[in-house]
C-alpha cells in the first residue's frame, strides 16, 4: 500500500490523469479525516436519530472497497462504520498504525476530493514506487508525496534495525579474528619450544606426549575461553534482554561462536602436536 498526499489547491484534473497512469489492477481510495451523522437505517448522511463518530474515512468506488473486504454501499454519499477488528486484514493493515477504534466507510463516485489517497493491489503485489513517484510528480506536481504505508512512523525503527542486523555478523567475525590471534600466538609459542621437547619422546617411550602438551596449551585455554566468553555475553546483555527490555540474544549465536572456537582450538592442537613430531623426528642427540 502507498499513500499519496495531493497538496492543497491541486486540481482535480491532474489528480484524475496520475490516477489514470495506475497499473490495470491499482485500486485507490480516499483516506483520512472524519465522519458524523448517522441516519435512522444504519447509513450515513443527514438523520435525526443521532450521531456516530468514526476516526478515519475510507471513501472509494465499489471495486476498492470491495479489494479492502468492505461492503460497497447501495447508493453515492452513503456509508456506514465497521469496527477494524472485525475488518479484512488489507483494512486491519491500513489502519494498524493508527489505533483508530471506528472505520468510516463511504461510496463516492470520485477519489480526487480527498487530500490523501491511498494506492494498492488486490492481489498484494509490490507496487512499483520509483515509476509511481515519476509520474506523480511528472503529473501533480512536485509538492506531491508518494511512500509507503507508515513509513513516517517505521521508516526510522526499520533502518535501526537493518542497521543491527550487522551485529550477528560482525560480532561473531571479530570474535572469530580475537581467537585466531590469540591461536596462533600459542602456536608460536609452540613452534618455539618444539625443538627443545623434542628429546621428551626418548624419555616417555611415546610421542603422544606431544599431543596431550598441544592439548593443555592450545585447546584447553581456548576451551576454557569460550566457556567463559558465553558466560560474559550472557550476563553482560541480561540488562538488555531482561523483561521489560524485549532484547534477544540467539542462543544459535552462542552455540555457533562456542562451537566454531572449540573446532579451531582442535584444529591448531592437532598442527601443534604434528610439528612437535615432525621436530622430534629430525633431533640427534648432540653435546650441550
Amino acid at each position: 500500500m502507498l499513500v499519496v498526499e495531493v497538496p492543497k489547491g491541486t486540481p482535480p484534473s491532474r489528480t484524475e490523469s496520475w490516477l489514470r497512469t495506475l497499473p490495470r489492477d491499482a485500486r485507490a481510495v480516499a483516506y483520512g479525516g472524519s465522519m458524523s451523522g448517522e441516519g435512522t437505517d444504519g447509513e450515513t448522511g443527514p438523520g435525526p436519530s443521532g450521531e456516530v463518530r468514526a476516526d478515519v474515512m475510507v471513501r472509494g468506488e465499489c471495486p476498492a472497497l470491495s479489494a479492502l473486504g468492505l461492503t460497497c454501499p447501495e447508493r453515492v454519499g452513503t456509508g456506514y462504520t465497521v469496527d477494524p477488528a472485525e475488518g479484512a486484514p488489507a483494512l486491519r493493515r491500513l489502519v494498524s498504525d493508527l489505533g483508530v477504534d471506528r472505520i468510516g466507510v463511504e461510496r463516492g463516485s470520485s477519489v480526487v476530493a480527498g487530500g490523501q489517497l491511498v494506492v494498492f493491489d488486490p492481489d498484494g503485489t509490490d507496487l512499483q514506487l520509483h515509476d509511481l513517484k515519476r509520474t506523480a510528480y511528472a503529473t501533480i506536481g512536485p509538492p506531491v508525496t508518494v511512500e509507503p504505508l507508515a513509513q513516517r512512523w517505521t521508516g526510522g525503527t526499520q533502518l535501526l534495525s537493518d542497521q543491527l542486523r550487522w551485529i550477528p555478523l560482525a560480532g561473531p567475525l571479530g570474535v572469530l579474528l580475537v581467537a585466531l590471534a590469540a591461536t596462533l600466538n600459542n602456536l608460536a609459542e609452540v613452534m618455539r619450544f618444539t625443538r627443545a621437547i623434542a628429546p621428551v619422546s626418548v624419555l616417555a617411550g611415546s610421542r603422544r606426549v606431544y599431543a596431550a602438551v598441544a592439548a593443555w596449551t592450545l585447546m584447553a585455554p581456548l576451551c576454557v575461553a569460550a566457556a567463559m566468553g558465553v558466560a560474559g555475553g550472557v550476563w553482560i546483555t541480561r540488562p538488555l534482554t531482561a523483561p521489560p527490555r524485549k532484547g534477544e540474544l540467539p542462543d544459535s549465536t552462542l552455540a555457533l561462536v562456542a562451537g566454531v572456537l572449540v573446532a579451531l582450538s582442535a584444529v591448531m592442537a592437532v598442527f601443534a602436536a604434528r610439528s612437535a613430531v615432525r621436530e622430534s623426528e629430525r633431533w640427534r642427540p648432540h653435546h650441550d
